[in-house]
């Protein structure tokens, strides 16, 4: 039956998604996840920011809807939202308030070295970055939030490479990848299991674009088949293979690229 093949073939970026959850869960039960606070210690001068009224001691309570339960969350959301304009949701000395804040883009090196664009704000969280610990139920719900937050985010950054937004310079192939396992082995396990995690639902959701040889071109055939009530002609599905056959390989050979001009610099 057309849903049992479905699922089937689903079964291998969900294997990659539920992955990722068990690591997650495991280690924010027995090690704990990175907690900074979300109230403002210091403010860049001239920084969006300053420049959107931010306040020392406003407490970030919403960015654009999103509940931002520790500073990491603001960052994510900043960062990756580039020159967006952010409505945020602040507590201030107990009364609710509502801002506006255009981020500016700057550049941010990596611990690898490589160069991305981000969208900065302009302000440090109050208070020492702490770990803490979940009871095991709080952290596989926890973890199930994070690899839907990471995967949303994995979708937007792709999509502002696909309009421009984003520079396509950004791409890393498995030869960066190779490069950052080993590094980041270098660095301890917590860091190895994370970056584990997070390749994971990269991988996850790489294999679920609609590119035929992937799974999600599979995905594809199977619902053109359930509208038409018959499997797409077969001369259809060869000249799709041979173009996402093409697709595939020209997006490796240019993230191998970049991955080469990388190691050269």
């Amino acid at each position: 039956k057309l849903w049992q093949r479905s699922l089937v073939v689903f079964g291998g970026p969900l294997a990659n998604f539920l992955f990722s959850i068990c690591i997650w869960t495991l280690l924010f039960n027995f090690y704990g996840q990175p907690f900074s606070s979300t109230t403002v210690s210091s403010i860049l001068p001239g920084s969006a920011a300053e420049q959107g009224g931010l306040l020392v001691g406003d407490k970030i309570i919403k960015i654009n809807g999103s509940i931002t339960k520790r500073f990491e969350d603001i960052q994510s959301i900043v960062q990756l939202g580039l020159d967006k304009v952010l409505t945020i949701d602040i507590d201030r000395n107990g009364q609710s308030l509502t801002l506006t804040a255009k981020p500016k883009i700057v550049e941010k090196k990596d611990v690898f070295g490589d160069i991305h664009y981000v969208g900065q704000l302009g302000i440090s969280p109050s208070g020492e970055r702490q770990l803490v610990q979940y009871p095991f139920l709080d952290s596989f719900l926890i973890s199930i939030n994070q690899v839907y937050s990471i995967s949303l985010q994995t979708l937007e950054s792709t999509y502002q490479m696909i309009i421009g937004v984003r520079s396509p310079q950004e791409l890393t192939g498995i030869v960066g990848i190779a490069k950052m396992s080993g590094e980041i082995a270098k660095s301890g396990l917590i860091d190895l299991f994370n970056f584990m995690a997070l390749l994971s639902i990269a991988l996850g959701i790489f294999n679920l674009f609609p590119i035929p040889l992937l799974d999600g071109g599979h995905l594809m055939f199977y619902f053109f088949e359930a509208l038409l009530g018959r499997p797409l002609n077969p001369k259809i599905q060869e000249w799709a293979l041979r173009v996402g056959l093409v697709l595939l390989l020209s997006l490796f050979v240019f993230a191998i690229g970049n991955d080469i001009k990388k190691l050269i610099s």
